[in-house]
């Protein structure tokens, strides 16, 4: 097929759980044979690493609100004027729009997938006869009522405005969208219940597998961290889960394990205790993960999937998680341990240093292959099952036949 993949920001840098999540989505439609046009903004702050094929920018667009400068004030107005969630209207340009319908006429798609449900307003001119697929990363709505629930003032009237209308945006194009793919049971369910083409498909997105064992060697002296922390800790669930962890898990680990925190928007960790090193953003997360002996993610609240959890069990490093960080991981791997109180986490991490193994790890990775295969598998068949009457290579298929 030939496919046409709306996204919010080329995902090639990998620099988090969405640009994962969309990466393995793409370099999974390649392995299975698709030719996948992938249209996005690059952001100003991501490494130059040239522009992959079949990979075209809509212009270098600052999606982060932090790294925005005068434009969130525009996108706050225009959204207000638009009645759009102000997490949508970052995203709208002219030139993303433009740039949508001269790929879309240069060489009509079989199938057009939007990325994210921030991406749905592209939705109203793609044309009805092209089956369209949205990759819904979240149930949107939910988060930010969640996230409402711990504000006040001001700030909680944003936050249940953007609740509201994502939760109109996503009835919407739960509605106008051929097929839809979640990550979680759960948001499938949600969008079950309102989609009317009644097809919902939960992705269970995989790591990249590699064949070498992720440590540096079999011996601990090699590791550069005996616990390795990654994130983007200026996502309100992200950083709540890590103060969880400073505050309440690493007093009961022994002094004598040194802690690494990668990601940005931990700063003020750079003043912290000498067990805590911070390292700030970093260009590589899974060189980073191969300096640490185990990894923690220590989640305690927030919808969805840890991409995160998936991608550093599948790669076979050893992992201590809590539930709701191990949320869509089944069967769990022998390479994870969960735990919730900050007591056993902080057992489990001794115990995880203890017990790691490189049968361990390698059973993680023989987890993360079938995982693979079984996300491969849920892509192709929900592929077979649009409707593809109007699509230029089922039309020369149907010809030939």
């Amino acid at each position: 097929m030939n496919i046409l993949f709306l996204t919010t920001v080329l995902p090639q840098n990998r620099r988090n759980g969405g640009e994962f999540v969309s990466d393995a989505i793409v370099t999974a439609l390649r392995r299975l044979g698709h030719t996948v046009r992938l249209v996005g903004y690059w952001p100003p702050d991501a490494p130059d690493l040239g522009m992959e094929v079949h990979s075209i920018s809509a212009g270098i667009r600052p999606i982060e609100t932090e790294l925005a400068g005068w434009r969130k004030h525009l996108w706050l107005t225009t959204a207000i004027l638009a009645k759009r969630p102000y997490s949508v209207q970052k995203f709208v340009s002219r030139a993303y729009r433009k740039l949508m319908q001269t790929e879309l006429a240069k060489k009509p798609p079989d199938v057009v997938i939007v990325d994210h449900a921030q991406m749905s307003w592209l939705l109203e001119e793609i044309p009805s006869s092209t089956p369209v697929v949205l990759c819904a990363h979240n149930v949107e709505h939910h988060i930010y009522g969640n996230a409402g629930e711990q504000c006040s003032g001001l700030e909680r009237f944003v936050v249940q405005r953007e609740a509201r209308l994502m939760l109109q945006l996503e009835r919407w194009a739960a509605r106008r969208a051929d097929h839809i793919w979640t990550l979680s049971d759960d948001d499938a369910g949600w969008f079950t219940e309102h989609t009317e083409s009644g097809r919902v498909s939960m992705l269970p997105v995989a790591a990249t597998v590699r064949d070498e064992p992720p440590g540096m060697s079999d011996t601990a002296s090699v590791w550069r961290f005996d616990i390795g922390l990654i994130g983007t800790w200026t996502w309100g669930p992200n950083r709540v889960g890590l103060d969880w962890f400073l505050n309440e898990v690493v007093p009961q680990v022994s002094p004598d394990l040194n802690i690494g925190i990668a990601g940005k928007g931990a700063e003020f960790i750079r003043e912290g205790s000498r067990q805590v090193e911070y390292l700030g953003f970093v260009p590589n997360a899974e060189k980073f993960l191969r300096h640490c002996r185990i990894v923690a993610v220590p989640s305690i609240v927030g919808t969805g999937v840890q991409i995160k959890t998936i991608e550093a069990a599948g790669q076979g490093h050893m992992l201590v998680a809590t539930t709701v960080a191990a949320r869509g991981i089944s069967p769990v791997p022998p390479n994870v341990l969960i735990a919730d109180s900050p007591t056993a986490f902080a057992h489990a991490i001794t115990h995880a240093l203890e017990m790691d193994t490189p049968d361990r790890r390698r059973g993680g990775r023989k987890w993360g292959r079938l995982r693979r295969r079984r996300f491969e598998a849920t892509l192709r068949d929900s592929l077979e099952g649009l409707d593809t009457r109007y699509c230029p290579a089922v039309r020369a298929a149907t010809s030939n036949s």
